[in-house]
């Protein structure tokens, strides 16, 4: 990316938490910070929510009793009022022309005056509600409260920017946002850098890597459907990596090496070594992990929905699997090392293509190009 002649730093990016931390949102708020600097149009990177622990916890027990017991405190009423608040201020004494929301709690509901504001997300309060594992007891307020205040954040920016299309699609569809204020911009890719050595598709070694929630990344379901898989393949090895409880759940196992957790390079290790990426999770709204396991020439497996048919292409670069069971995981499996030359081949023509359509600079660019018009 170029820097603009004549451009000014006139963009805040804005989450919740801080947006140049590698723990919020899985670093996209500070990829897309990085971004903006290098096109010369970043002006402040803004968390919003109250940074003292104490002053935090007064917030969620609040909210925990006006909602009767729903735990999720920043997608309350409470929380973005705060934001609001905060907001004002920064939109006031930093003169800010543009705000980027990296998600809806920060969009107040009446903007204040002067700045623009804009909105990129990777999924809807609709589609999270029907399709996620609730963390939590959801009261009918909480319910309520959400869905309203959704439905006002998408009425209070000027554009809404995307990571996929079938989230695109809710927003036009259910919340009956008009088409051409929401434009799908995708993502840029992870840490784990791309790899150009020579893959042995043959070796039988699957990777499945997640930090947390390992039932809800589809751990539970992936390791049901190896074992089945492994009874009429026995080639086939699965590496576990990501958190040190994997290596007393798993040292036993026939088949399955844990790693549990591991550095960046030895993910990156793991990645150049791996033939495919399987990761059958119930619900990933997106998935940084699959941009990151197509760059190292490795094809992905998971199940046929939200963002992951439109990453792989369909089919193209790996393997999607209709029913989140068991027997279908293991029938996908044994169907990706049945012919290593095409597992090859998807894992190169992959990474092609990831390389050349997900790159940070050009969510950047698309981005500020519509910031940029009347």
């Amino acid at each position: 990316m170029s820097k603009r002649p004549g451009s000014l730093k006139d963009v805040a990016v804005c989450a919740v938490d801080d947006p140049l931390s590698s723990r919020t949102w899985s670093g996209t708020p500070r990829a897309l910070c990085l971004a903006m600097e290098r096109a010369g149009r970043l002006h402040s990177a803004a968390g919003l929510s109250p940074r003292f622990k104490l002053l935090r916890g007064l917030i969620r027990l609040a909210s925990f009793v006006y909602y009767r017991g729903s735990d999720d405190w920043k997608r309350g009423a409470l929380c973005r009022q705060i934001c609001a608040r905060r907001l004002a201020r920064l939109c006031r004494d930093r003169l800010v022309a543009h705000v980027l929301h990296t998600g809806t709690f920060t969009v107040p509901a009446r903007p204040p005056a002067g700045a623009r504001h804009f909105l990129y997300c990777d999924s809807t309060w609709h589609i999270w509600s029907r399709r996620a594992q609730p963390s939590g007891y959801r009261s009918a307020k909480y319910l309520s409260d959400a869905e309203r205040l959704e439905r006002q954040a998408y009425r209070a920016v000027r554009h809404i920017f995307t990571t996929a299309q079938y989230v695109k699609d809710d927003l036009t569809d259910y919340y009956q946002v008009p088409m051409d204020a929401v434009t799908v911009v995708g993502t840029g890719r992870g840490a784990i850098q791309p790899w150009f050595g020579e893959k042995q598709p043959d070796n039988g070694l699957i990777l499945f890597a997640a930090k947390q929630r390992f039932a809800d990344k589809g751990g539970d379901l992936l390791v049901q459907g190896f074992k089945l898989a492994r009874q009429r393949d026995a080639r086939l090895t699965l590496h576990i990596a990501g958190d040190d409880q994997y290596l007393r759940l798993f040292s036993r196992e026939p088949g399955i090496q844990p790693h549990g957790h591991v550095s960046l390079a030895e993910l990156q290790q793991l990645f150049n070594q791996a033939s495919l990426f399987a990761m059958p999770a119930p619900f990933e709204p997106w998935g940084l992990v699959y941009l990151e396991s197509l760059s190292c020439k490795t094809p992905v497996l998971g199940l046929a929905r939200n963002a992951l048919p439109e990453i792989i292409q369909h089919g193209r670069y790996g393997f999607l699997v209709d029913k989140p069971e068991p027997e279908a995981v293991a029938e996908a499996l044994l169907t990706a090392f049945r012919d290593p030359d095409r597992l090859r081949r998807m894992g190169e023509e992959g990474q092609r293509y990831c390389l050349d359509k997900f790159d940070w600079d050009k969510v950047a660019d698309r981005i500020l190009d519509q910031m940029s018009a009347p």
